[in-house]
Formats: C-alpha cells, sequence, structure tokens
C-alpha cells in the first residue's frame, strides 16, 4: 500500500505540472516528476509496430520549437532541411507555440511562413498555434480550425477560441463546440486522430473535458494529438489514445516523431537530437495504436497530400478574455481528478 501511495503522490505531481508556470521556483521540481511519466527507450518494437508492406503515408510531427532567437532558428532550419531530404514524409504536422521573432504579431508569423517554406520547400505543411503567440496566426495561415479526409483517416484540427493569461484558462466558443460535435458525429467508419495545441488527456484546458467525451462517443476516434508539456508522454483512455509530442525548441531531449499509417496501425517513432552533431536521428521509443477491422474498409495509400472533404471553420482572431482566469481553480481540479483517475487505472 505504501508504494501504492507514494505512485498516487507522483501522479499528483504530474498532474499540476501543468500550472507550474504559475509556481516560480517550484518549476524544476514539478518537471523533474514529470519526467519520470515520459516515454523509455524499448529493447524491442512493441506488437503491432512492425510491418512488412510500406505505410500508406508518413508524417513528420513536431511541436513546441519555440523559435525565439537566431540560434534556435537556425537550428530548426538545419532540422527542417534534415526532414526534407532524409525522411520525406508526405506532410509535416506542427502542434503550436512556433515563432516569436520580430516586434508585431503580423510580421511574426509572416516571417515564420517564409522560414516553413524556405526551410520545407514543396513539403506540405499542418500548422496549428499555440498557447504562446497565437496572435494574427489566422491573419496569415488562415483558419485553425478544420478537418478533413486523408488516405480514409479523418482529421480534426482545432485551436481553442479565447484564453485568459492563466495556464489552462481557455475555452471554445459555441458555435466551434457545435461544429466540434459535427465532425465527430459524422466521422462514420474513417478512424479520427484529433489534433490540438493543448492535450485532451490529461486535461490543459477548461474545454478538454467536453473534446475527451466527444472522443469517447465516437467509436472510430482512433487517437489525440497534442504538445504544450514540452514531455514525451502517452496515455489510454477507453478506445482511444493520447500521444504528447516532446519539444524540439525547450527541452532537455530535443525530438520529434514519424507518424506511419497503416491499414491496421499508426505507428510513432522517435528521432532525438545528438549532442554531438547537432542532426537528429531514429532512436529506439515507439508507438502503436492498433485499428479495429471494422474501420479499416475506407483506408488506403495516396501519394499526394491532398485534403478531402475540407471542412474549415471561419478564420477569426483568438480572444483574449481575463474573465477566464477566474476558473484557474477549476483547471486545477480538472487536472487533479485526472489524476486520481488515472492512478487507479495503473494500480488495480
Amino acid at each position: 500500500m505504501t508504494r501504492r501511495l507514494a505512485f498516487l503522490a507522483s501522479l499528483l505531481w504530474l498532474a499540476l505540472f501543468a500550472g507550474a508556470q504559475e509556481l516560480g521556483a517550484d518549476r524544476d521540481r514539478f518537471f523533474e516528476m514529470a519526467k519520470k511519466f515520459e516515454l523509455r527507450s524499448q529493447a524491442a518494437p512493441p506488437a503491432g509496430y512492425l510491418h512488412q508492406e510500406e505505410p500508406f503515408f508518413q508524417f513528420v510531427w513536431l511541436s513546441d520549437m519555440h523559435i525565439e532567437n537566431p540560434a534556435v532558428r537556425l537550428e530548426t532550419q538545419k532540422l527542417l532541411e534534415q526532414i526534407r531530404q532524409e525522411i520525406h514524409p508526405l506532410a509535416v504536422l506542427i502542434t503550436g507555440d512556433n515563432w516569436n521573432i520580430g516586434a508585431k504579431p503580423l510580421s511574426r508569423q509572416k516571417a515564420f511562413q517564409t522560414f516553413l517554406r524556405e526551410a520545407l520547400q514543396a513539403t506540405p505543411i499542418i500548422v496549428l498555434p499555440g498557447d504562446n503567440w497565437p496572435e494574427a496566426f489566422q491573419e496569415v495561415f488562415g483558419t485553425d480550425t478544420f478537418a478533413f479526409t486523408l488516405g480514409g483517416f479523418r482529421f480534426i484540427c482545432a485551436s481553442v477560441d479565447a484564453s485568459g493569461r492563466r495556464n489552462g484558462c481557455s475555452v471554445f466558443e459555441q458555435d466551434t463546440r457545435d461544429w466540434l460535435k459535427t465532425q465527430f458525429s459524422q466521422a462514420g467508419r474513417h478512424p479520427v486522430i484529433y489534433i490540438q495545441h493543448e492535450p485532451v488527456e490529461p486535461p490543459m484546458t477548461l474545454a478538454a473535458p467536453e473534446i475527451a467525451a466527444m472522443l469517447d462517443e465516437t467509436p472510430s476516434a482512433l487517437l489525440a494529438l497534442g504538445g504544450h508539456l514540452h514531455l514525451n508522454l502517452a496515455f489510454r483512455r477507453g478506445h482511444w489514445r493520447q500521444w504528447v509530442a516532446p519539444s524540439t525548441g525547450r527541452s532537455h531531449c530535443p525530438a520529434f516523431k514519424v507518424l506511419s499509417f497503416y491499414m491496421d496501425a499508426v505507428t510513432a517513432q522517435d528521432w532525438e537530437k545528438s549532442a554531438e552533431t547537432g542532426k537528429y536521428f531514429p532512436v529506439k521509443k515507439y508507438l502503436v495504436a492498433q485499428i479495429p477491422e471494422e474501420f479499416r474498409k475506407s483506408l488506403h495509400a495516396v501519394s499526394r497530400f491532398q485534403m478531402e472533404d475540407y471542412q474549415p471553420m471561419p478564420a477569426r482572431a483568438r480572444k483574449m478574455d481575463s474573465t477566464l482566469d477566474a476558473r484557474v481553480q477549476e483547471v486545477n481540479r480538472l487536472l487533479t481528478q485526472y489524476a486520481f483517475r488515472f492512478a487507479m487505472t495503473q494500480l488495480f
């Protein structure tokens, strides 16, 4: 029982890590505890990872690049060029906290767009803003809430509509919530991948419980993808999984993931940065999300990136709403409840 209580206490530290930006000197202590739950190197790939056939397509997934100075800009440029030249993904997925070089929001977003085009050239990009520096994103990149089908997989991408200054005090407006419900309900037998900067599990926004319920109620829901925590994490809730990408910009272990899409599974492998060379290389850190047989019939290989059945929300600027900060205790309560729930799944 003592070991169980210690484990539960550790999980509480992990849950409360989301608020570490509010905790000043305690942030490092929270972070060190949370690191204990990161994905570890594996002696061999897990069951269902290895395939004899080529994947239908691959994405490279990066998050939290935090390009805030010329040195990080140059490092990220080299990373993107390596991805383009060595991995040749069908597309690059970027899940927020992207660029903070420039005096004005619009000029920053334009500079980031130019940077991506120069480094990745013709490689298609799916990019979302994060909770840091979202201003003017939609003026340059267009809507940050949209859905599309690729190779039979249904991708639902979303960004919160309004945020306070306190971490996690973010919400969707009612029309976005209605749109999300429609997207999930109309997914049919297409495997669904939900993408947002902030993870749904653990609940990193005030909106997370409602999104989790939508995923719960969607039989074909497979994955939720997010960043934000700068940690390499994976969780399971019912029939779907949450994968949390590490950071390439601010991390004790800079890394990105290569996502491979097959008939029976979506897999991920990490590439980590070499301290000696500065280049990234594949490591033995793997994830697998198995696709139930009843949701495989529409899946197929694709040779080029094309968003089928593209359904966007109208582009609009994110609203800063300081009144949401009054709900910070609600965020903390959600995280604490999650910690207990997760602990029970691990202990019993």
